[in-house]
């Protein structure tokens, strides 16, 4: 089984179109240059394989830009899961 981190990755590769090395945190507006469907469509894959939920509001805007945050965010909403 994958890790949730490999899998994440390989979420926004999709969206990407092309492989992403992880070796550091990724920006996908400034890296990757998401637009915003992009970012609701990774988002909106991300709850579904992990049944999890993006809190709405300033939190979710400080986060959906970096992809080491959205990794953390998973892997401790799937610890109290």
């Amino acid at each position: 089984m994958q890790t949730i981190r490999k899998q994440i990755v390989d979420i926004v590769a999709s969206y990407a179109g092309k492989e992403i090395i992880a070796d550091g945190d990724i920006s996908l507006i400034d890296d990757l240059e998401f637009d915003s469907l992009q970012l609701v469509g990774v988002l909106t894959e991300i709850e579904e394989r992990f049944h999890t939920s993006f809190e709405e509001g300033e939190k979710l805007l400080d986060m959906v830009d970096s992809l080491n945050k959205i990794i953390e965010y998973v892997e401790g909403f799937d610890e109290i899961s």
